[in-house]
């Protein structure tokens, strides 16, 4: 529920699909009798629309957990967005070559396969690999 400056109650008037999303406009039917009209809250002379995306209430969700447990960012950090670091330190990949969404997703992807495959190196050696394709094939 969203409620304008002067504590009237936005109400959903439409949805549209902007470019593949979804957008919903909130307006209140007391615009024209708000003291508040025209000078503080909105200079638009058809009264105050409020725009929200459809994915808003997901990411009010989301900044709540975070303020709950502010540690969970610090932890993600640590465990996940370390990959990408790496990546970039050692593979020297500090921009990507291709364009297009799916060149660059393939480009990631192929980053990506050689970083786990040197993890899995580094954690069973070359012998425990090629044993666990052994015993899969």
């Amino acid at each position: 529920m969203y409620v304008c400056p002067a504590g009237k109650v936005l109400v959903l008037r439409g949805v549209v699909e902007v470019g593949g999303r979804v957008r919903r406009a909130y307006r209140s039917g007391a615009c024209f009798s708000c003291p508040h009209f025209m000078v503080e809250c909105t200079r638009n002379r058809s009264g105050r629309v409020l725009y929200r995306w459809g994915e808003e209430g997901l990411l009010v969700e989301m900044e709540e957990r975070l303020r709950a447990e502010p540690w969970v960012l610090d932890a993600r950090k640590g465990t996940v967005e370390h990959v990408f670091g790496s990546v970039k330190r050692a593979f020297n990949q500090r921009y990507l070559l291709l364009r297009g969404l799916g060149r660059v997703a393939g480009e990631v992807g192929f980053s990506m396969l050689v970083y786990d495959l040197r993890r899995v190196l580094s954690m069973v050696g070359v012998r425990g690999l090629m044993e666990s394709f052994s015993s899969v094939c």
